[in-house]
C-alpha cells in the first residue's frame, strides 16, 4: 500500500511539475508559447503511462519511457540555450529522469501479445521523434520555434500508444487520426525548411506508427486486463 501511495505521489508531482515547468519555459523564452511544448510532451507521456493500458504492457511502456526521456533531453537542451548555456539545466533532467524511472518500475507490467515487429515499431517512433527537437534546436542556435515539430511528434507517439490499448471501435480510429496528424507535422516540417535529417526522422516516425497501427478488428488484448506482479 505504501509503495502504491508513493507511486501515485510521484505521478501527481510529475504532472504538476510538468505544468510548472512549461510555464517557466515560456517565461525564459520571453513569452514564446512553443517553449512549453517539451514539457507538454512530458506531461502527456506521464498521463498515458499512468492512466492508460499501454502503461502496463512492456513494449508500450518502453516506448513511453523513451518519450519521457526524449522530452527530458529536449527540456535540458532548451534550458541550456535559453538560460545562459550553463550546466544548471542538468538538475532539471536529473529530476525528470528520476521521476521517469519511478513511474516505469513502480507498477505491474505484462509482456503483451503483439507480434515482434508491431511491438518494436513504437519504440523506434519514440526515438526518431525524440531526436527531432534537439537537432532542430541546435541547428537554429536555440530558437524556441524549432521545438514545435519534434514535440508534436512525441505527443503523437504517446497518444497513439494510448489509443492502441483503447476499448471499442474507436481504437483504430485514434491510431489512424494520429498517423494523419504525424504526416501533417512532417509535411509542415519539410515545407518550412526543417532540414533533411529532421524530415527523415519524421518520416521514420510516420512509417513506424503506420506499421504498428492496429487493425480495426484486432483481437489483441487491451489494457483493461490488469497485470499481476
Amino acid at each position: 500500500m505504501a509503495g502504491r501511495s508513493g507511486y501515485r505521489a510521484v505521478a501527481v508531482l510529475s504532472v504538476l511539475g510538468s505544468v510548472a515547468l512549461g510555464a517557466y519555459l515560456v517565461v525564459v523564452a520571453h513569452g514564446h508559447p512553443a517553449a512549453a511544448l517539451p514539457a507538454v510532451a512530458f506531461l502527456v507521456g506521464v498521463l498515458v503511462l499512468v492512466l492508460s493500458g499501454s502503461g502496463h504492457v512492456l513494449p508500450d511502456r518502453v516506448a513511453l519511457g523513451l518519450v519521457l526521456v526524449s522530452a527530458s533531453v529536449a527540456v535540458t537542451a532548451e534550458l541550456f540555450f535559453l538560460g545562459g548555456r550553463t550546466l544548471r539545466p542538468l538538475l532539471a533532467v536529473v529530476l525528470m529522469l528520476l521521476a521517469t524511472a519511478v513511474l516505469l518500475v513502480g507498477s505491474a507490467v505484462r509482456p503483451g501479445g503483439s507480434p515482434v515487429l508491431a511491438a518494436a515499431l513504437p519504440p523506434v517512433a519514440a526515438v526518431a521523434a525524440g531526436a527531432v527537437a534537439p537537432w532542430r534546436l541546435v541547428a537554429t542556435g536555440g530558437e524556441p520555434g524549432a521545438l514545435v515539430h519534434g514535440s508534436l511528434l512525441l505527443i503523437a507517439v504517446a497518444v497513439f500508444l494510448a489509443g492502441r490499448r483503447a476499448e471499442g471501435p474507436g481504437r483504430f480510429a485514434v491510431g489512424a487520426l494520429v498517423c494523419a496528424v504525424a504526416v501533417a507535422v512532417v509535411y509542415f516540417l519539410a515545407v518550412s525548411g526543417g532540414g533533411v535529417v529532421p524530415v527523415a526522422l519524421g518520416a521514420v516516425v510516420v512509417v513506424a506508427l503506420i506499421g504498428s497501427l492496429p487493425a480495426a478488428n484486432s483481437t489483441e488484448p487491451t489494457g483493461s486486463d490488469r497485470p499481476v506482479r
